[in-house]
């Protein structure tokens, strides 16, 4: 999603509060952790997955609220949206450069991102540097797993 920065936050602090406690409810909402697999919990990859989808469970709530807020009430700032925008890809950017520790966590962000692939390719796509971060951080996965030097 695009921000347009020129765009103001409503001026009336009861409509931003509503909405503060709108998107508060929905990050509330959403279960605290992945299904980690026994004797995995130390691998970084398992907190990046879980950090990346409560985020994006956020900022796709969060669209979903303005596009409802500006249905019903002409609501034209997409301040609502901007941090939750941003969450989204600082957890994006940190999942995708985390490596894996064991071959399960290494499975686990193959499969999260086949997924993400097939549903927002543009994530993968669009990002520069994603790609070159990817290969390193899969690099950094196969050293760690097999012990090797980095």
């Amino acid at each position: 999603m695009t921000v347009n920065r020129s765009k103001r936050c409503p001026a009336d602090s009861t409509r931003r509060r509503a909405l503060s406690i709108a998107v508060g409810a929905v990050a509330a909402a959403i279960p605290n952790a992945v299904a980690v697999p026994a004797g995995a919990a130390a691998d970084p990859i398992y907190a990046a997955i879980d950090r990346h989808r409560r985020a994006r469970a956020v900022h796709l709530a969060a669209i979903d609220e303005f596009a409802r807020l500006e249905r019903a009430h002409g609501v034209q700032s997409d301040c609502i949206t901007e941090k939750p925008c941003h969450d989204d890809n600082e957890a994006f950017g940190r999942l995708v450069g985390t490596a894996a520790t064991t071959v399960g966590g290494l499975l686990a962000k193959v499969d999260y991102l086949r997924d993400i692939a097939r549903h927002e390719a543009w994530m993968l796509d669009e990002r520069e540097g994603t790609a070159l971060e990817l290969i390193e951080s899969f690099a950094g996965s196969i050293r760690a797993i097999c012990g090797m030097e980095q």
